[in-house]
């Protein structure tokens, strides 16, 4: 997508709460938006309260997962599908998976011409691991493509979809996207996904949930809202860690246990392997 500060972003309006708070309670994110941006955003939140920690835990959940991969996995390649905007005073992923594995490689894809280049401005600061390429998860094949240029798939490859696939409409087939990268990938890849969902709204706030769901479809994009059993279809033939698909607040939780949780609303969330011969 090409630059604009007159309509909303996706990136932007995710960007507003990417991060969680400081500690005077602001909200991180938000130095990349503009007006219309702050807007959208603001009026979701206020039709969907707990909706900016929904953003928070999301974002966090991402994090234990790469973490996670790179120790336990022993991951070294990535591809982070729709990475967003870098939050000042938060890690970039590319940096956790290196903690555990230095020499991992990543590349960040996306179709908003921004977020290429906030991206690209980390490659200006030397790191030679680190690649940056346009990209529609609508058109998977052309991504696994153009990532041979960078990356070995032959070998056991990370791809992160966090909050993106909601973004692909039915008619453009998500259940056909995810058996293309699951078919593609090397056996001993893995999956970390993310979804949006109505589900767990109370029924006092399923109007709002649906209104927000309007409302940013008009501003920003068509964004499609999927029940559990619907996000479970698409991760059909993927093999599921445990607990399986479930809330982002309960997958990967550490043994401290403290992770902020709201009751509701929440987001849908999975790290899945292929595990075909």
């Amino acid at each position: 997508m090409p630059f604009t500060a007159v309509r909303p972003s996706i990136p932007r309006v995710y960007g507003r709460w990417q991060g969680g708070r400081d500690p005077h309670g602001q909200w991180r994110g938000g130095k990349d938006t503009f007006a219309p941006d702050r807007a959208i955003a603001d009026l979701v939140v206020e039709k969907v309260p707990g909706f900016e920690d929904v953003i928070w835990q999301n974002w966090a959940f991402l994090k234990r997962a790469v973490g996670h991969l790179a120790k336990e996995a022993g991951v070294q390649q990535f591809i982070d599908i729709g990475p967003g905007l870098p939050v000042d005073g938060e890690p970039l992923l590319p940096d956790i998976a290196r903690k555990y594995q230095p020499e991992a490689s990543w590349l960040a894809v996306d179709n908003d011409q921004q977020v290429l280049v906030r991206w690209r401005q980390e490659l200006d600061r030397g790191d030679d691991r680190l690649q940056v390429m346009f990209g529609d998860l609508r058109d998977p094949a052309r991504i696994l493509a153009n990532s041979q240029r960078f990356l070995n798939l032959s070998r056991p490859t990370a791809v992160l979809m966090g909050a993106v696939v909601h973004f692909v409409l039915d008619e453009d087939g998500p259940a056909d996207i995810m058996r293309t990268f699951r078919d593609t990938l090397a056996p001993g890849s893995r999956l970390v996904l993310t979804h949006a969902t109505a589900d767990g709204a109370k029924d006092d706030a399923k109007a709002g949930v649906k209104e927000a769901a309007e409302e940013y479809t008009d501003a920003v994009a068509r964004i499609t809202l999927r029940s559990y059993d619907q996000v479970a279809a698409l991760l059909d033939g993927w093999t599921l860690r445990e607990p399986g698909l479930a809330k982002t607040v309960d997958l990967l939780v550490p043994e401290d246990g403290l992770i902020y949780a709201a009751d509701a609303p929440h987001a849908w969330a999975a790290v899945a392997v292929v595990s075909r011969e």
